[in-house]
């Protein structure tokens, strides 16, 4: 992103970067977690 002064000239550029890697291995985890719970709730069906 561009960064100008009051006349238009370029004065500089900013950048704005966040680490999401806890986010994806959140998201990750719980994927997993709903994985295995609906694993065990067909394997409980069975034997019904």
């Amino acid at each position: 992103m561009p960064i100008r002064d009051a006349h238009g000239h370029l004065l500089g550029a900013s950048k704005v970067a966040r680490d999401v890697t806890a986010v994806k291995r959140g998201k990750r985890a719980l994927a997993e977690a709903r994985r295995r719970s609906e694993n065990a709730l067909q394997a409980g069906e069975v034997g019904t």
